[in-house]
């Protein structure tokens, strides 16, 4: 049993200080108020740079905690492990990492700094059980292991953590830490990770404990990383910052876009952030403008499949509606499909939310719902501009609906998307929005 623990076994009337206090290593406060405005880790440094045995402090941090207690000689015996590591934090967070056996273990002056430590922990990739050294010891072991090396980017999670819990609530605050060196290039290595894996959407998603990052790759989500929460107001203010949104209001969701390079390749992304339980997420839509990419065979299609879309768009007139799930290439197949139909003998037009490709040739309309341009108004009036290929990004009402059959029916090609999961849903999408069968108004 843990013997810093009473009867009930829970930690005695005061917590570590009250421990210390009854020790006799700590003299009673002067002022109660003063010390709960200071975390249990300053006390510790306060203590010991007051002339407290740090030997003795850490015997008692030791058994407070229920912790092995290791020596300077046994830890300095043992390879470190500060590769790739920021040591400008693991010097403040009192945490030295060093290999014990296969394993990796944490030398800790206080094992109640759980953020730093867990930080440490994510960077490691592992599990790394705690040993207890004094202040003075894990400060030579660091002068012992030599010059600060730069981090990379495994340990800008630790980089970046907060030592004030309270900084959420600072937004100018806030928006330092979001345009500093560490929450960029996490921002910047989530992105890079993303597009290596080709996927649609980045998820960023603040937790009880973490913020989780899940990317989706063909069409399903899969975990990617655990950031510490502690990082989670910041990097979600830097996701703002790049679509041009309001840092300040955590209350309300908010909806932008930007346009980013990473490496040699650019993206537009499409963000959305959602105020939660634990705080705001984040869900980043990744469209890569690269139109060479605008070509049946490169987005996946076999060639039997290539042939039957070839043989609709040779149609004159009709209509061709694209289905599928979230992330699944509706928009790149559209993209594609006015591509192959752009050339000078026709004029092509397209209303769009938003222009997700830029196509030479094409006449763009995004629409603008806050002024009256809707789906439905931008495509009645590009009907009176002549077009003989008409696409519309999705049919979401009764009206945009009705409209693009009829457009269909009266010798326009119209190419446009459906919100299902299969092309026979779609069908049943068209009646809910309440499409006559054909006889009536198809």
């Amino acid at each position: 049993m843990n013997p810093a623990l009473n009867m009930a076994g829970e930690n005695p009337a005061g917590g570590l200080l009250g421990f210390l206090r009854a020790r006799s290593i700590a003299s009673a406060p002067g002022s109660e108020t003063t010390r709960a405005s200071r975390s249990e880790a300053e006390d510790l440094e306060s203590l010991w740079r007051d002339g407290a045995h740090a030997g003795d402090l850490a015997d008692a941090v030791a058994e407070y905690h229920g912790l092995a207690r290791w020596s300077y000689t046994a830890v300095a015996a043992r390879p470190a492990l500060l590769k790739d590591l920021s040591r400008r934090f693991l010097r403040e967070a009192y945490v030295f990492p060093f290999q014990e056996g296969e394993a990796p273990m944490l030398a800790v002056a206080d094992p109640g700094r759980s953020e730093q430590i867990q930080a440490v922990r994510l960077a490691l990739a592992a599990s790394a059980p705690l040993a207890v050294l004094s202040l003075e010891e894990i400060e030579l072991l660091f002068e012992q292991a030599g010059v600060d090396e730069p981090p990379n980017a495994a340990s800008l999670a630790a980089d970046a953590v907060s030592p004030d819990p309270t900084f959420t609530e600072d937004t100018d605050q806030l928006q330092d830490l979001a345009l500093g060196a560490p929450i960029v290039r996490i921002i910047d290595q989530i992105l890079e990770r993303a597009l290596e894996a080709g996927a649609t959407d980045i998820h960023l998603e603040t937790g009880r404990e973490n913020l989780r990052v899940r990317l989706r790759v063909d069409g399903h989500l899969r975990p990617e990383q655990a950031l510490p929460k502690s990082v989670a107001p910041a990097v979600i203010s830097r996701v703002k910052i790049l679509a041009g949104l309001d840092i300040a209001e955590r209350r309300l969701p908010q909806d932008g876009r930007t346009n980013v390079l990473v490496g040699n390749t650019e993206a537009d992304l499409r963000v959305a952030v959602m105020p939660t339980l634990y705080g705001e997420t984040a869900v980043l839509r990744i469209l890569v403008k690269d139109t060479r990419l605008l070509d049946f065979a490169r987005i996946g299609l076999s060639a039997r499949d290539r042939g039957a879309i070839e043989l609709l768009l040779a149609e004159p007139h009709g209509i061709v509606i694209v289905t599928g799930p979230t992330g699944s290439g509706k928009t790149t197949t559209l993209a594609t499909a006015i591509s192959m139909l752009n050339d000078p003998a026709r004029k092509v037009v397209s209303v769009e939310d938003p222009i997700e490709y830029q196509l030479p040739g094409i006449h763009q309309t995004k629409i603008k719902p806050a002024i009256g341009l809707t789906f439905a108004s931008a495509l009645r009036s590009f009907l009176r501009h002549d077009p003989d290929v008409i696409m519309v990004g999705e049919m979401r009402d009764h009206e945009t609906a009705a409209i693009g059959i009829q457009a269909a029916l009266t010798g326009h090609l119209v190419l446009t998307t459906l919100h299902t999961n299969t092309a026979t849903d779609a069908v049943v999408r068209l009646a809910d929005m309440g499409i006559e069968p054909l006889g009536n108004e198809l």
